[in-house]
């Protein structure tokens, strides 16, 4: 029998009690639920509610329904009256455990225990693929192809490359952080809404719970789902990191690029080219990315349009949440095979950038090193640059004596101002570079980046 049912005549039919009932997919927070309860029963017992021989045989019966197999029904609506009900029928006690409590306060304090702990597990499994992103970055010398609108644009060191991606990743963690950190109280004790007649330590059950403090306001604790929206843009905001990644690679890997080269051991075949290596599995990651930033519009769609303080709509938050929380933490740990099995083609990046006049900026900043305003060396160098495609040389063939075929006028002008323009060469060019800090090492960067993540590893 339903708790609420003397209040209605008429008995709700099979069809729309299935179709309201979340036991199907909350029943994930029986663990919660228990440790809830352990908290409750003390409560209960401090106020009187319980006596002494009362709360230990709830507590016994509790610490029971943590081994016991049970057996979901959808007439009980959810999980914490498919508890409840499991610890009435061990004990008439148990029909006690409603006192000074409600699902709505029940739902919120079970759903952040387990966001909680999961996230906690997500922050650590995120510092060690940042470490793991790290360690692979220590290739530094390695000279990769650097791209802009997805045209060979200059060159780069790979250590630089992959740290663009621990930057990336680097801010997700500390949006977690702060997720973690700004939703940690305990919702316990609000009841329906506006708390109870009994008086409840709230703040001493939070802490027994594990929680840093407990609410400041009854109704938001109730109907606070912040948590879930900002975990769910967490989540979509890293998977796009991770896809944008997995596009990179994708792209780097393919045949006509040929850039980076895959580990057979991320890699499927075709079944029936047998000739095919194909990224399937950073292919996954793309579309995984769009399932979970779908989510998090459903997420923020059930939440739109809802009145204060508790509504059913949000029963809908936990299926998204665990189902997204799943992905993710498979991606991280994807990931974290994938970037050990990346193989970068240091020479065919080196031939890339050499085919495509990747050094005339280099250039054009050498003249304007030595005098030339930068408007007048880029049109110097883009005058060579179109004279070279034409003739199907590269700059490493330049002479200072093509300027006189190019322009007459400007090997004078550059002659009289006793400038010897020079081709400077794809390794020149890694040495040269200035990134505020330092010229053409990664050892700064990558030892400033560590410092970053020791910071990191307690919450």
């Amino acid at each position: 029998m339903k708790i609420w049912s003397n209040r209605f005549k008429d008995k709700m039919s099979v069809e729309l009690e299935k179709y309201t009932s979340s036991i199907k997919f909350d029943n994930f927070l029986l663990k919660y639920d228990i440790k809830c309860s352990i908290c409750h029963v003390l409560n209960l017992k401090t106020i009187n509610i319980i006596n002494k021989r009362e709360f230990v045989i709830l507590k016994n019966y509790i610490f029971l329904l943590k081994k016991y197999k049970f057996i979901f029904k959808s007439s009980y609506e959810d999980i914490h009256l498919n508890f409840e009900n499991e610890l009435i029928n061990l004990n008439y006690i148990g029909n006690k455990i409603r006192s000074a409590r409600s699902r709505n306060d029940l739902v919120s304090t079970d759903l952040k225990l387990w966001f909680l702990q999961k996230f906690r597990k997500i922050y650590y499994l995120m510092i060690y693929f940042l470490s793991n992103l790290l360690k692979v970055s220590e290739k530094k010398s390695l000279i990769f192809t650097g791209f802009t609108h997805f045209q060979i644009a200059q060159p780069i060191n790979y250590s630089h490359y992959l740290l663009c991606y621990f930057e990336m990743f680097l801010r997700d963690v500390n949006k977690l952080l702060v997720l973690i950190k700004n939703n940690n109280f305990s919702p316990l004790g609000a009841c329906a809404l506006f708390g109870t007649n009994f008086f409840l330590n709230n703040f001493k059950t939070g802490k027994i719970l594990g929680f840093d403090s407990s609410f400041n306001n009854s109704i938001d604790a109730v109907s606070d789902r912040d948590y879930v929206n900002d975990s769910m843009y967490f989540m979509s905001s890293t998977m796009i990191h991770f896809s944008r990644f997995s596009e990179d690679i994708v792209n780097y890997s393919n045949n006509c690029i040929n850039i980076l080269e895959l580990s057979d051991s991320i890699c499927t075949g075709s079944s029936i080219m047998p000739q095919k290596k194909n990224p399937d599995i950073l292919e996954v990651v793309r579309s995984k990315c769009c399932v979970v930033i779908g989510n998090f519009f459903s997420i923020l769609s059930i939440f739109t349009s809802q009145t204060l303080s508790y509504n059913k709509d949000i029963q809908e938050d936990k299926k998204i949440l665990k189902n997204c929380y799943k992905i993710f933490k498979n991606t991280i740990l994807v990931f974290n095979k994938i970037i050990n099995n990346l193989h970068i083609k240091s020479d065919r990046c080196e031939k890339l950038l050499e085919e495509n006049f990747s050094t005339a900026t280099d250039m054009a900043e050498y003249l304007t090193k030595k005098g030339v305003p930068y408007k007048i060396s880029h049109s110097i160098i883009s005058l060579i640059v179109r004279n070279f495609i034409k003739k199907k040389r590269k700059l490493n063939s330049f002479k200072f004596k093509d300027l006189k075929e190019i322009d007459l006028n400007l090997y004078n002008y550059l002659y009289k101002k006793k400038i010897s323009l020079k081709y400077i060469s794809v390794k020149n060019s890694l040495k040269m570079k200035y990134l505020g800090y330092y010229y053409g090492t990664m050892n700064k960067e990558i030892f400033k980046n560590k410092k970053k993540l020791l910071g990191l590893f307690n919450i």
